[in-house]
């Protein structure tokens, strides 16, 4: 594996923050056109009798205001998909001192069936880990296998698309494969409350940025 790609942490994730902001300003057009066009239509049918125009016209205003919801939704998106890229950006950073040490690391390794592995390291001593990145804030355990975050003594959350623990096995599971090697998985967290014990659950190392680098050099000197 070359010691560079042409893939910097983050490309992946800010295309997709640039598609999810192009379909929220193509949405708020769509509701902008139907809004305006509302009222006048809807007098012109009211005024003609036109009773299929005043259906069209309501039509067209709630789907006006599905086209707005639509916008904020991938408004949303955008926001989460830049806040994720500044995550890896971050992470790029803290690993630079490994790879002017020999270890080789790439960034947005495609994956089989789309989306991309944040961080893949190969290390000198020919070991294989994957990164996957996140930048949730609260406090991150594990209940009876599952990943969740805690704001406070009462409020639980949920990862939204699934348990972030399967999936980043998942993606060492893919690499290995490829690589006929093990891969060790690697959850880190930008920001920090991680409560694991030995940063360790289900095979997944779990551990906020600060903690990152003491990982895997212990990892990699067993």
């Amino acid at each position: 594996m070359a010691k560079n790609n042409k893939n910097q942490a983050g490309d992946y994730v800010m295309a997709l923050a640039k598609k999810r902001g192009n379909q929220a300003r193509e949405s708020y057009s769509y509701a902008l056109v139907l809004g305006a066009l509302f009222v006048p239509s809807l007098l012109y049918s009211i005024i003609t009798w036109f009773w299929v125009g005043i259906a069209i016209s309501i039509g067209g205003l709630f789907y006006a205001g599905y086209c707005y919801q639509d916008g904020q939704r991938n408004t949303q998106g955008e926001k989460n998909a830049e806040q994720g890229a500044a995550a890896e950006r971050e992470v790029e950073v803290l690993l630079k001192p490994l790879e002017r040490i020999n270890w080789q690391i790439k960034y947005g390794e495609p994956r089989q069936g789309g989306g991309d592995i944040d961080v893949l390291l190969h290390s000198p001593k020919g070991n294989w880990y994957v990164i996957d990145v996140k930048s949730h804030g609260g406090t991150k355990y594990v209940d009876n296998g599952v990943l969740k975050r805690r704001y406070g003594n009462n409020k639980i959350h949920d990862f939204k698309g699934g348990n972030p623990i399967r999936k980043v096995k998942a993606q060492a599971k893919e690499i290995g494969k490829s690589k006929r090697a093990w891969v060790t998985p690697i959850l880190c967290f930008t920001q920090d409350g991680v409560e694991v014990p030995g940063k360790e659950a289900k095979g997944v190392y779990i551990v906020s940025k600060k903690d990152l680098i003491s990982i895997l050099e212990r990892l990699d000197s067993q």
